[in-house]
Parts: C-alpha cells; sequence; structure tokens
C-alpha cells in the first residue's frame, strides 16, 4: 500500500493490507536480509491512504466510505528498532479522498491535508492541541486529481476534466489537462482562500501490537532514471493564454469597446466576440435580450449587433446586453453618442418668382446642437419643367451664369433676377437644387431646394412653414403672428378674417396678428381661428389657414401628500393641510366631507372633528364613545369649477404604554451589568503557527444575578476556539490587520437584563522565514500619503468606494452607522476609533465629542457618546446635530477590484434629547420617597416625562382625582 524510508536511511516503513487488516512494519535495512524489527496492525476499510516521513516522525492518513477519516502522528525509536508513540485522531461522516499529507518538525502542532470532497480540491490544517481542522475549499471544479506538498499551505495540483456528450455520456477522451499551484492569481481556476469550515476530531488508538511475523520479506532499493521522450512542447500553454479571467467565464470581448460613437442615419453597430474560458464545449447562445432597458425608437437588438435608423436621434443611450445560454450569461454595459448634423429649424419650400421680376430667397436658420465646425454646399443638379411644351435651358448654361440665380453664401441667399426684358423665356422652368451640411465628424444632411420662374397668376404662398397650433392657459395673454408669407406675382397681400374666438381681438392688418386673452369659463377648450391671404386681382388667389387654439386651466392641488392621522382617546390634536398650488393662480375653496365614497361623503363633521377653514386646519377631540377609523375627503375647486379630490385617514385608539418606555422603567431596577473582577487583556499577539490559551478573569454581577458570558469570534473563527471561559488560539495565517474577538457578559435580570461589551484584538505575525501569497492586501494610509507604485496598479482593478449610513442617534448616547462595502468582513477589522473624529453643533458653537466604539458586528458600528452635559443636549426648541467624519483612509485592494474608505466622508443627523445616568438614578430615589405631586408642579420637561411613565407602570398610580385626570404620555 505504501512504504518511506527514514531520513536516516536505516529503516523503511512498510505498509500492506490483507483483506480488511492493515499492518504497519518497521523494516531495519542495513541488513542484507530485510528484519521486520516490530510491526502493528489495525483493522480498517479505507479508499484512500497518504504517508509522510519527517526525520522519525512519519504521519498517516487514511480515508473510507463509512464515511470516516483518520490521521495518525508515528515516532519511532531507532536506537531500540520500535515504534514509540502513537495519535490518532478521527472524524466520522466525512466523505475525503485523501491526496497528500505534510507535517513538519518545527511546528509540532499542525498537519496539513489534501484531499477531494464534494466535487473540488479541499485543503485542511488539522490543529493537534484543540484537535479541530480548519477547511478551505479551494477549488470547486469536477475531475480526477494528483497533488503533493511543497509547503504547511503550499501544494501543486494536477487534474484532468471530461466533458458529457449530447446523450449525457462520458465521452472518452480527456478534454482539460493542467498543473497549478494553489496561489491566488497564478491559476486559471478561482481559489477560495476566505471561507472556512472547522471540523472537530475525536481522540483514537486502534493500532495494537502484532504477534511475530515469520514472513521473510526482501526489497531491492536502487534508484530509476526518468527521461521525456517525443514531448510536444508546442501544446503547453501558460494559464493566461489559455485562460485569462476565471474558470466558466462568459464574457463579451472586453478588448473590444463598448462605447460607440455614431453619426445620425441608418447603420448597424457589433458587439465584438464571446469569449469563454473553461472546459468544452463553448456555451450555444440561446437569446439575446434588454436588461433593465427600456425600448429606444430606432435602435434594435439584433443578435450581436444593433440596427440604427433615423428615429434614433442625437444624445446618449445607456443600457446592457445579455447574452444567455442555458447556464451561463455574458452581459456588456453599453453606451451609444449618436452625432446630429446640422439642419434647417424650418422647411425649404419650393420658391416661385414670376418671369420678369426681382426677389431674393433667404434660406431658414442653420441649427447645430453639436457646435462643431461643417461646411455648406450647394449645388444646382437639373433643370426641368413639368410643362413638356416647354423648352428650357439646359444645365451647363445655368451653372455658367452668373446674373439670373446668383448665391449670396455669406448671408446664405438666393438672388433671382429676370426683370431683363431680353431675358430667353427658356428660363421659366424649375431649376433644383441639393444643399449638404456637414459636419467634421462626418454627419450629413442633405436637403432638397426648387427655384420656379412662372409665367401666370397664383396664390401667395407660405415662404417657410405654415401655421401651427398654439396651446395656452386661461389667464394668459399671447399674440398669434401669422408666418412670413410671399407673392410669386409680387401682388400685394391682404388678411381676410373669417373666424376668431371671442377673447380674440381684430387682426392687426399690418402684421397679420391676432392678440389672444381667455378669461372665462367658456373661454376654456378647443378654438379655431380661419382666415385666408390674398392677392387682391380682379380674379383673387387665395392662401387659406385655420390655427388651432387650445386653452386649458389646471385644477388646484395640494404639494405635498396628505397624512394618515391618529388621535389617543381624550387627547387634543390638531393637522394642519399642506400648502396648495394652482397654475393658473385662480381663487379656489376648500370643502371637507366625511366618507369614503366622494359621492356619498356627509359635508357635516361629527363634533369631535372641527376644521377652521381660515387656517385650513383639522382640531380632533374624539373620545372612548368615538373610537375607530375615519375617512375625510377634501375637495380643492377653483373659480372655473375644475377641482381635485384628496383623502386621509383618522385613527382614534385608546393610549397604549410603549414597549420602550416599559423597558426604562426596569432598567431602574437593575443597577449594573456583569463585569471582570481584574481587568480583560484587550490585545494579543501571536506568531503563526503556534498555539496559546488565554483565560477571562473571574466575573462578578454587582447585584448577584446570574450571568452568561457570549463570544462572538468573527473573523478569529477559523483558528480560535472558546471553551469554559478560555480562548484557544492556533492561527493559521499572518495577516497584516488584527482579528477581533467580542466578548458580551449579560446578566438574567428578569426586567431588564444589562450587559458589558468587549473586544480582544489578536494580531497573528508572520514567520520571519515564510514566504506567503496572499490574495489581497490591506493598507491604510492618511490623506497626505499617497503610493505612485499602487496608483499604477490600482488603475487596472474595479474601483469601489465604501458606503457610510447613521443609522440612528438615540436618547441614550448610542449612535449606530451600518458599513456597505465589498469586504465588509475585512473592511470592519480595520476600522477603530481613530478613524472618526465627532462633533456636536448646538446653534452657533461647535464642540468636539468624546466617543468609543461600543460594539462591532457584521457590518454594524455602535458608538458610545460621552457628552459633557447630557442633559443640555437639544434642551431648546431647535435640535442640536451630530457630525461623524473619517479621519484616515483605508484600502482594501485585491486582484478584482480597488476599494476605498475616503478621508473626510461626513454623517450628520439631529441629536434627541439625552438622559444621564445621574438623572436615571435620582428617579428612584423620587420614586421611593413618594413625593410625587412636588415634581409634578416645577418639572415640565423630559425628566418628567421619564418619571411619570416609570412611575404608570410602577405603581398604575392616579393623581388628584376627581379633579383631574392624569395619564402618562411619552
Amino acid at each position: 500500500m505504501g512504504m518511506k524510508l527514514l531520513e536516516s536511511g536505516k529503516f523503511l516503513i512498510v505498509l500492506s493490507r490483507k483483506n480488511t487488516v492493515l499492518q504497519m512494519q518497521l523494516i531495519n535495512t542495513e541488513s542484507t536480509n530485510a528484519i521486520i524489527s516490530d510491526s502493528f496492525t489495525q483493522s480498517s476499510s479505507f479508499n484512500s491512504l497518504v504517508l509522510k516521513a519527517e526525520k522519525n516522525v512519519i504521519t498517516l492518513g487514511l480515508s473510507n466510505d463509512l464515511p470516516a477519516t483518520k490521521i495518525y502522528r508515528i515516532s519511532i525509536d531507532e536506537a531500540n528498532q520500535k515504534f514509540n508513540t502513537f495519535e490518532g485522531w478521527c472524524l466520522t461522516y466525512s466523505s475525503w479522498y485523501l491526496i497528500d499529507i505534510f507535517f513538519e518538525q518545527s511546528d509540532t502542532n499542525a498537519i496539513s491535508l489534501l484531499y477531494n470532497s464534494q466535487n473540488g480540491i479541499r485543503f485542511g490544517i488539522f490543529y493537534v492541541n484543540n484537535t479541530t481542522l480548519a477547511q478551505q475549499n479551494q477549488i470547486n471544479q469536477y475531475g480526477n486529481y494528483k497533488g503533493t506538498f511543497i509547503g504547511k499551505e503550499t501544494f501543486l495540483i494536477g487534474f484532468t476534466q471530461r466533458s458529457w456528450d449530447q446523450n449525457q455520456f462520458w465521452v472518452s477522451q480527456y478534454q482539460t489537462s493542467a498543473i497549478m499551484s494553489n496561489i491566488p492569481g497564478q491559476s486559471c481556476y478561482f481559489i477560495d482562500t476566505t471561507s472556512y469550515e472547522i471540523f472537530t476530531f475525536t481522540t483514537i488508538s486502534d493500532f495494537i501490537q502484532a504477534g511475530d511475523s515469520s514472513t521473510t520479506l526482501y526489497f531491492t532499493l536502487s534508484r530509476d532514471s526518468i527521461s521525456f521522450q517525443d514531448m510536444r512542447l508546442q501544446q503547453l500553454t501558460s494559464i493566461s493564454s489559455w485562460c485569462p479571467t476565471i474558470d466558466q467565464a462568459f464574457t463579451f470581448d472586453a478588448s473590444n469597446p463598448s462605447t460607440f460613437y455614431v453619426n445620425y442615419g441608418s447603420q448597424t453597430i457589433s458587439f465584438g466576440d464571446l469569449l469563454y474560458c473553461g472546459t468544452p464545449p463553448v456555451p450555444t447562445v440561446t437569446e439575446y435580450a434588454l436588461k433593465n432597458t427600456n425600448t429606444i425608437p430606432g435602435l434594435a437588438l439584433n443578435g450581436m449587433t444593433f440596427d440604427i435608423t433615423t428615429e434614433l436621434k442625437g444624445g446618449m443611450y445607456k443600457g446592457t446586453v445579455v447574452a444567455k445560454s442555458v447556464l451561463l450569461e455574458a452581459e456588456l454595459n453599453y453606451t451609444i453618442v449618436v452625432n446630429m448634423p446640422p439642419f434647417f429649424i424650418s422647411t425649404l419650400k419650393p420658391f416661385k418668382l414670376q418671369f420678369g421680376l426681382l426677389s431674393t430667397y433667404s434660406l431658414p436658420t442653420i441649427f447645430y446642437k453639436e457646435s462643431n465646425p461643417f461646411t455648406f454646399n450647394l449645388e444646382l443638379v437639373s433643370v426641368n419643367s413639368t410643362n413638356t411644351s416647354q423648352t428650357c435651358i439646359t444645365l451647363g448654361v445655368a451653372l455658367a451664369d452668373t446674373s439670373v440665380l446668383v448665391f449670396d453664401d455669406t448671408m446664405k441667399q438666393m438672388k433671382i433676377n429676370v426683370s431683363d426684358p431680353g431675358l430667353s423665356e427658356t428660363w421659366i422652368c424649375d431649376f433644383n437644387y441639393k444643399i449638404t451640411l456637414k459636419d467634421i465628424k462626418g454627419a450629413i444632411s442633405e436637403q432638397e431646394m426648387k427655384i420656379s420662374i412662372i409665367r401666370a397668376n397664383v396664390a401667395p404662398e407660405w415662404i417657410y412653414d405654415p401655421p401651427q397650433p398654439f396651446f395656452m392657459h386661461v389667464g394668459e395673454t399671447i399674440s398669434v403672428v401669422l408666418p412670413q408669407a410671399q407673392d410669386p406675382n409680387g401682388d400685394t397681400i391682404t388678411l381676410i378674417d373669417i373666424q376668431q374666438p371671442q377673447f380674440s381681438s381684430l387682426p392687426d392688418p399690418n402684421v397679420f396678428q391676432y392678440t389672444l386673452t381667455p378669461q372665462l369659463i367658456d373661454d376654456i377648450g378647443v378654438f379655431h381661428i380661419i382666415g385666408n391671404l390674398s392677392d387682391e386681382q380682379p380674379i383673387a388667389q387665395y392662401l387659406p389657414f385655420s390655427i388651432d387654439i387650445t386653452v386649458f386651466n389646471f385644477a388646484p392641488y395640494f404639494v405635498e401628500a396628505l397624512q394618515n392621522q391618529t388621535q389617543f382617546v381624550d387627547e387634543f390634536r390638531e393637522y394642519m393641510l399642506p400648502e396648495v398650488s394652482d397654475y393658473e393662480s385662480n381663487e379656489f375653496t376648500v370643502t371637507v366631507c366625511l366618507g369614503a365614497n366622494i359621492y356619498q361623503c356627509s359635508t357635516t363633521l361629527p363634533g369631535f372633528i372641527e376644521f377652521v377653514s381660515e387656517a385650513r386646519v383639522f382640531q380632533f377631540k374624539g373620545r372612548q364613545q368615538d373610537k375607530g377609523n375615519f375617512t375625510i375627503q377634501i375637495n380643492l375647486t377653483d373659480e372655473f369649477g375644475n377641482s381635485t379630490f384628496s383623502s386621509f385617514t383618522l385613527r382614534i385608539i385608546d393610549y397604549q404604554i410603549s414597549t420602550a418606555t416599559q423597558g426604562l422603567t426596569a432598567s431602574l431596577i437593575n443597577s449594573g451589568p456583569p463585569d471582570f473582577i481584574t481587568p480583560l487583556t484587550t490585545s494579543l499577539t501571536i506568531e503563526e503557527g503556534k498555539s496559546e490559551q488565554f483565560k477571562f478573569p473571574q466575573i462578578k454581577d454587582p447585584d448577584g444575578d446570574q450571568f452568561e458570558c457570549q463570544v462572538n469570534l468573527g473573523n478569529a473563527a477559523s483558528f480560535v476556539t472558546y471553551k469554559d471561559l478560555a480562548l484557544a488560539i492556533n492561527p493559521i495565517q499572518a495577516s497584516d490587520t488584527p482579528f477581533s474577538v467580542n466578548i458580551l457578559l449579560k446578566d438574567k435580570n428578569q426586567y431588564a437584563p444589562k450587559s458589558n461589551k468587549y473586544r480582544i484584538q489578536i494580531t497573528v505575525t508572520a514567520k520571519q522565514s515564510s514566504n506567503t501569497s496572499s490574495e489581497y492586501y490591506i493598507s491604510e494610509k492618511s490623506s497626505e500619503e499617497q503610493s505612485t507604485q499602487g496608483q499604477i496598479k490600482q488603475s487596472q482593478q474595479e474601483r469601489s468606494v465604501v458606503r457610510l449610513k447613521l443609522v440612528e442617534v438615540n436618547k441614550m448616547g448610542r449612535a449606530k452607522i451600518k458599513v456597505y462595502a465589498k469586504s465588509t468582513q475585512k473592511m470592519m477589522q480595520l476600522i477603530s476609533s481613530q478613524m472618526f473624529s465627532i462633533q456636536m453643533e448646538a446653534a452657533e458653537l461647535i464642540e468636539d465629542v468624546p466617543f468609543s466604539i461600543e460594539s462591532s458586528s457584521s457590518n454594524e458600528l455602535v458608538f458610545l457618546l460621552k457628552f459633557n452635559n447630557p442633559e443640555r443636549v437639544s434642551s431648546s426648541q431647535n435640535f442640536d446635530r451630530l457630525i461623524i467624519t473619517t479621519r484616515r483612509q483605508i484600502q482594501i485592494i485585491t486582484p478584482q477590484y480597488y476599494e476605498t474608505l475616503p478621508v473626510g466622508t461626513a454623517l450628520s443627523t439631529f441629536i434627541p434629547p439625552q438622559v444621564s445616568e445621574l438623572t436615571a438614578s435620582k428617579l428612584v430615589l423620587i420614586q421611593k420617597s413618594g413625593d410625587y405631586a412636588s415634581y409634578t408642579l416645577v418639572s415640565s420637561n423630559l425628566l418628567l416625562n421619564i418619571f411619570l411613565q416609570a412611575i404608570f407602570i410602577l405603581g398604575q398610580l392616579q393623581f388628584w382625582r376627581p379633579l383631574l385626570s392624569l395619564r402618562f404620555t411619552e
């Protein structure tokens, strides 16, 4: 089954098995014949065996299908040629297949194991002192594995993987093979070094002395040489070229840009290729989809491309494309920037001119949002006529002419001169131009322009666009000016008014303008202005027009939503309605009714509900018989009858003392929490690989209450165990940051238990000779310290900023902060009280607040605030403000990301009135004296409220009956 030669070369350890019996023999190799000097056996069924020899000590690992895993450490007395000491440990219900075992006599407390469990490689260190094994998952891949340790925590692993065929049977040919180490960043598979599992072994002693064996064994010891023949080196690939990211990585090719700059117009853009890193076959994409992205007109996803049409206007568009296979998904966050060309703000209408006249046609204004340089080009492309009997001038002659059609590029005007009596009638044609606007980035806008020379009487025409609809609010005054028009025959144009709204003034005949002033309810709606432009010829030609005028009136509304109200029985409560806004600034009325249905709502309010309309305030005075839920409807109506309905619910209930008040009263009975008699050591330093036991001091409760000690090992759970008020510390690996162990001493007082919290910081230092690698490193820097080398490395990683949230500040001097980070656990290890400064802003004064970190768990910090005078905090009408600011910067850098908690992060909130410990103790004295009335008369502050609440719980007292009924309120 296996054999190992001791370092001295004098003895050979041989393991053999017959049926279910494992025999271990010590053989003297100095004689010609192998002499068995000692022999032990055990009855064992196992499926894997690993053996390691270190000087005169051997370590043995066995695992079977029961399931169980056994570890043995056996020392050999070479002088007496005997097995000296046997140590054994067993873990049941562990289906592990052992690969290798490692032990070195410089660290007698640790035995390293490499094994296959749950279809993956697992690495664990067994600590002899406390019989526990700390396991790291390492590699989660199915395959055939072989491996060997090259150090206590470093090993080489070789494996092959196969794939399923389409019928879900194993194929005969291995698909992937690799040899790699477990050093993070140097393996193509993700090496998990952060998640631990702890297993506890039991001590066993199942090897027994075997009788003298009469079997003669013969061994030939020799050294063989191995030569590699016909090795195809070109098929050996490096990790970076074979698997650039992590196993099972299915991504878009990161070398292609994810931001696309395109010019306006129809086109197609491609996302590039999909990359897959892992065991073949390559996944087949079954669907392409957009993730959390609304449909964008002009942008259509078509597999690995986007089809863009002219509907996609200028701007920036962001989204996520997802390529889905059966099990994997690849995502691409894209950005598309569309560059728009210059364009005319008005339509280029055909321009007509009577033969024999002179005129000028000015092009519309050019609008260009991008503000880049652009070119303007005008080209005469053809000359033709719709009159088949008309002969037109040729294109060449028209292009060569410099007097009839002349374009002024500076003024962007076409000067048309057909007034020369001797001009040939072949100019009576249509001249078709193409205008091209092109910016420096290649965006193009092309427009057609037609100049027509005519000989006929025609109607006036709009030079650019016809009149557009108008929209306005009642109470506004606007002027409607007709667009610019011209008569091709040079005739005078007059306005003929046919129809206009009652709120319109008569049009100005000089500027063709209407003035609209809607003021009445009848002016709300859709109206029309209808008329003609005439050339005033005997046989007149007309240009008809119609303009739609829409007049709006918006209803008044509450600026803020109405809030539901709660009134305690026999208490008085007021509720002021929010501010009301009306777009047209119209007068409005407020109508109130009671009922959930607006159509069956009573305007007569019950006696316990009163509405003061002048101040828009509700007053509630419900009694015991009025308890229940009531819906109050509010109708806001303006002077034109437009209205909105809003509602809120009034709840009238009995007063109930809160759980917090009961807890405050009960806490007065308990004088204090349990505590250590002697101070607890809060800082420990230990070298990696060493073991230490730390016992807690004696604990005492001031009231003699029973108590309990709760220990949260936190991130130290991998190497620290707690039992019987002691910590067993067996560090696995050194760390730059301390590990925190939180201790809670809590009494078992039945009313209000009290507790003390402590924290022990454990620092694990590295051996001077060790050279370990880590998946990450953590650095803490002040705002003045910056590392050039770190900046270069960090620029290649994802950047992330830690977010802090100030959750609450309570009246007992506690402030709670939550930390949101990618690596919350490691970030919480670094945070200390030196990280923060805390100040209180009272009116115009700012003072520092002493503090300490009372507790730190998961992602939550609790600060204990030590105000100089707690009773003066927020004692005026304006609450004081607490400001927490970070003073130092923390960086956590891993191969995947770079995370920073920056300097100067400020959190602030209001501080509630505070209760000091002295105030709480005074309440006990007041309660014992029974002198309640004097404090009732002279006290009107927070102390009275707390005092009365406490008395209500303790005695259910009532004062001054029957003159006055007192109820104790929060």
